[in-house]
């Protein structure tokens, strides 16, 4: 028995099932730079943002990875940045991490300034919107203070009119299973 040559400490077969000698456990020669996918320590991830490797990093993730953004500002300051504080891309491009474009917010202030420029988060006007069965303009309001209004094919419904349907699907399914039974 020897150990694995990729440092992992694994006791492997001086000879493999091959019969050659081996250097590596299973799959271990594949780890890092030896893999042919082998990036750079760098990948873009779902949100757009580009992670980089740091495996002595305190606040990396599980794989090792940190924010590029977060580097390059760590860099400039000369600390590590805390949890709490947020790099923000001026220019809305997450993948351009100048010292420029970046700017160190507090999450409060970046959530308004990213919302604020997001479509998705601004408010949309619900006053014109009429209720399809009762004709109303009213509805209940939603935790966030919006009216809510359910989307229907041809338009929306209040959320009076959504429960009484809801009442009146649950009262028909109860005397169908009454007639069932007897």
């Amino acid at each position: 028995m020897k150990e694995c040559e990729c440092g992992c400490g694994k006791l492997i077969a001086i000879i493999n099932t091959r019969g050659k000698i081996a250097k590596f456990a299973s799959g271990h020669n594949f780890k890092g730079k030896n893999n042919p996918k082998w990036l750079g320590g760098e990948y873009i991830n779902n949100k757009g943002y580009l992670k980089v490797l740091a495996p002595d990093h305190p606040y990396r993730d599980s794989h090792g990875h940190v924010l590029k953004h977060r580097l390059v500002y760590e860099e400039h300051l000369g600390r590590y940045l805390k949890p709490e504080e947020h790099i923000h891309h001026k220019d809305g491009n997450r993948l351009n991490n100048n010292l420029s474009n970046l700017e160190l917010l507090d999450r409060s202030l970046h959530s308004k300034i990213t919302a604020n420029n997001n479509p998705q988060c601004q408010k949309q006007d619900l006053s014109g919107r009429i209720c399809l069965l009762c004709e109303s303009n009213k509805t209940t309001k939603a935790k966030n203070g919006q009216p809510h209004w359910l989307r229907q094919k041809d338009g929306f419904i209040c959320m009076k009119c959504y429960r009484r349907n809801q009442r009146k699907k649950k009262s028909n399914k109860n005397e169908q299973t009454i007639f069932q039974t007897k």
